[in-house]
């Protein structure tokens, strides 16, 4: 940063400014197969991989978690652990893949069906619920 981003910063701080600093308000759970489920690799190469998903994620601040069941890959027992204590906690009933968005207090907002859309429609079903809340 140069002296003047850096007075810039502190005179935006000052008058009470922030510079797109924000809470997560939201959380995108995927529940997936990795390395057997189609539609898991499908969803992974259509939106996930995609540089505007990641984009809209990081411009709306939203958390984005990966619940990985994989039949090949070995996981941790710790990762095994922690993905057995997410699916209970949001009632996971195996069908892959599962998109959850959930608000800041760890509450279902929507269940987001896959079903191969591209990363802008997904995008676009994802903005429709953040702005209802």
């Amino acid at each position: 940063m140069t002296k003047n981003q850096i007075l810039l910063f502190f005179i935006l701080l000052t008058l009470g400014f922030t510079t797109n600093v924000q809470d997560t308000k939201f959380k995108l759970i995927v529940f997936e197969g990795s390395d057997w489920c189609s539609n898991c690799i499908r969803l992974e190469k259509n939106v996930l991989s995609k540089l505007s998903f990641e984009a809209f994620l990081n411009d709306k601040n939203i958390d984005f978690k990966r619940v990985d069941f994989p039949q090949r890959k070995q996981l941790s027992e710790l990762d095994k652990k922690r993905n057995a204590e997410i699916a209970e906690k949001y009632n996971f009933k195996g069908a892959f893949p599962t998109v959850l968005l959930i608000d800041e207090s760890s509450n279902l907002i929507f269940t987001i069906p896959y079903q191969s859309q591209n990363s802008e429609a997904f995008i676009s079903l994802i903005q429709s619920k953040i702005s209802l809340k």
